[in-house]
């Protein structure tokens, strides 16, 4: 009899307890959530908050810089420590190994310039480059290997033999056509002749038969 007591007793006290932790809070607690878990640890966090959780970020006003807040939502569990004059995300959860997250969205929140990190370009930059088919590298490029030109052992290849020199894996066709090219011609430019059955070639005034 003594003993349960005894028990009623101390919890009582630690009702009482509780209720007066909720209704005068330690300096900064009063924007933190009442715990859903009435333990003596939950009780202890809340009140003097070093860790506490909820679906908002506390008001800066209350918080004190190392003071850890878990931000839930439906998708995740997000830890922000603070530090004057803001909440800092610290992890956020995921399925990768050891923490982290798997939200691409979410690196948008850290800041490269202040962390040290160069170099990035924006989402539409990075699209235009690769949708590009004008220059997308510039306008001038320099190849120091091969240029293959197809997706075959057989296709053509374009090497550099030596200074001024390049040679063609393949052999080198020049389309015949029956209609005289009238456009802007570059001297030395070369035509074959469908009619004539020749090839030409172009010297700033005429088409010349090679034979």
């Amino acid at each position: 009899m003594g003993k349960l007591r005894c028990n009623a007793i101390i919890a009582v006290a630690f009702a009482l307890v509780v209720v007066v932790a909720m209704l005068i809070p330690a300096a900064g607690s009063e924007l933190y959530p009442p715990p859903t878990n009435l333990s003596v640890g939950g009780v202890a966090s809340w009140s003097q908050p070093i860790i506490a959780s909820g679906s908002a970020l506390p008001n800066i006003a209350s918080a004190a810089d190392g003071d850890l807040f878990i931000l839930t939502d439906a998708a995740s569990w997000t830890v922000y420590r603070f530090a004057t004059p803001t909440w800092i995300q610290q992890v956020a959860s995921g399925s990768g190994g050891g923490g982290g997250t798997t939200d691409h969205s979410a690196l948008s929140n850290l800041d490269y310039g202040d962390s040290g990190h160069t170099g990035f370009v924006s989402t539409s930059t990075f699209e235009a480059h690769t949708a590009s088919s004008t220059d997308p590298h510039g306008s001038d490029e320099t190849i120091t290997g091969t240029l293959t030109v197809g997706s075959g052992t057989a296709d053509t290849q374009i090497t550099r033999n030596g200074t001024g020199t390049i040679g063609l894996a393949s052999y080198v066709v020049i389309i015949p056509n029956a209609a005289t090219p009238s456009a802007i011609i570059a001297t030395g430019t070369l035509w074959y002749d469908s009619n004539d059955n020749k090839l030409k070639c172009y010297d700033g005034a005429a088409w010349n038969g090679l034979w």
